[in-house]
């Protein structure tokens, strides 16, 4: 058995509703923590604020995982949740950007399927690379982009809706609580008319934030701090008023410290720099998204952000010797276990390598 077999031995194990806890952790891996009482909670929080978008979300990690099923995936990438990651992704976006009916919904289902099939031979290619670098929701994005397009000339009656449309209708029924605080008016009317209209996300937040805890207290951490620099950055950058799309920021740079802050590169202080970087760089990436490009960045500063910075510890561009380790794929699970894996193979290392000097001795 190969030192990784090993390792993964102690990977929690499950017992009860193996089917069940699959696609729950589908909507674990969203926050990149493959746990079902995780997914099962942010599963609530998506509920809370959307009763639309949780049964899209549910369509969607059901098509997803049955299609990876049905490619005969490797059981373990099955089990991890991995292949409901696209499906839930998918669900949140095709309630912001696509009309709902019968049409849009076939699409949509055709998209799920779809994407399992794109991020098997997307990892399949990475397994055959030196970095493997992981997939994450790329194949939402493009299929997003791909569909929306293809929609508008085949489809129209699920037709793209486009971000500012859907801004303005999704922010309507607070706008009047935004505008008083952008103008500064502040009375305490006003800030219970702005909780009142932020309520389901702050409860969702607060959901989520349990999630977290529960899987890592060490994510917990690095997620609590990101908020704070997001709220920091944002009102920087566009005042009262940009916390209208503070969603879309969540979205991006909480996953990004998620990935990593622990899961995928071993944690350490060097690291916990590197994590709220990279969160500055989804924060800006989103910000330039939302006002200066024609086209939604969705979750393109997520991907783009954590796989670059993925690939220079990968590529030991950030070196080992200076403390940046990645933690193997196999092995992806929470920054506790990362730790564990390093401190064994630290020890491994020691162990071979004192090995050959006394066969040199010999």
């Amino acid at each position: 058995m190969d030192y990784l077999t090993e390792w993964r031995e102690f990977l929690p194990r499950d017992k009860f509703l193996p089917h069940l806890q699959v696609l729950l952790k589908g909507y674990g891996q969203v926050l990149i923590c493959p746990n079902q009482l995780t997914g099962f909670l942010l599963s609530v929080a998506i509920f809370v604020i959307s009763r639309e978008v949780w049964f899209l979300t549910v369509l969607g990690v059901m098509a997803s995982t049955a299609t990876a099923i049905h490619l005969k995936v490797r059981p373990f990438h099955i089990n991890s949740g991995v292949y409901g990651f696209n499906g839930v992704v998918l669900g949140v976006a095709w309630a912001w950007f696509f009309n709902l009916n019968f049409i849009s919904l076939l699409l949509f289902i055709f998209a799920a399927a779809l994407s399992s099939v794109m991020m098997k031979a997307m990892s399949d290619f990475n397994a055959r690379t030196i970095a493997n670098l992981p997939v994450f929701s790329i194949p939402s994005l493009l299929l997003l982009l791909l569909l929306s397009s293809l929609s508008n000339h085949f489809f129209p009656s699920s037709s793209w809706r486009g971000p500012d449309e859907r801004m303005i209708e999704y922010f309507r029924n607070f706008n009047a609580s935004i505008i008083t605080l952008s103008n500064k008016q502040w009375t305490w009317e006003t800030i219970k008319i702005f909780l009142q209209a932020f309520s389901n996300h702050m409860m969702a937040f607060f959901i989520i934030m349990i999630a977290v805890f529960y899987h890592s207290s060490l994510s917990f951490f690095v997620v609590s701090v990101a908020t704070l620099i997001n709220i920091i950055l944002i009102f920087f950058l566009g005042g009262v008023h940009e916390f209208g799309m503070l969603e879309l920021y969540i979205y991006n740079s909480i996953p990004t410290v998620l990935a990593l802050g622990g899961i995928f590169i071993v944690i350490n202080k060097h690291v916990c720099v590197l994590t709220f970087l990279g969160c500055l760089g989804a924060v800006l990436l989103t910000y330039l998204g939302i006002h200066y490009l024609p086209f939604p960045t969705f979750v393109i500063p997520f991907n783009a952000v954590t796989i670059f910075i993925i690939w220079l510890v990968k590529s030991n561009r950030l070196k080992r010797k200076d403390g940046f380790y990645a933690v193997p794929m196999e092995l992806v699970y929470s920054p506790e276990f990362g730790l564990e894996w390093y401190r064994g193979e630290v020890f491994a290392d020691h162990y071979w390598r004192d090995l050959e000097k006394l066969i040199g001795q010999g």
